[in-house]
């Protein structure tokens, strides 16, 4: 996350990428929030989307869960702005 800070979204994706035995982060909320957070970051909205969705879905409390959902209006708020017609 601290490379994704200093050097970008898509620096922080490969970071995460190379995690040794990301497995056991399956249970962990926070490893796909980290996610989806460089690829709302990188404007990459319905990846983003999904990744805040697996993550509500590991949420470990009320107000992670209400986080997450925030994230994924988010989401949902700019992808609709991305994508008004005319």
């Amino acid at each position: 996350v601290a490379v994704g800070n200093a050097c970008g979204p898509e620096a922080g994706l490969a970071e995460l990428g190379k995690i040794p035995d990301a497995g056991q982060l399956r249970e962990y909320p926070f490893y796909p929030a980290a996610q989806g957070e460089f690829l709302l970051l990188s404007g990459r909205l319905e990846e983003a989307r999904e990744y805040f969705e697996k993550a509500g879905a590991l949420a470990r409390s009320r107000t992670e869960s209400e986080f997450f959902a925030r994230k994924i209006k988010t989401c949902e708020s700019r992808y609709s702005q991305v994508n008004l017609p005319g």
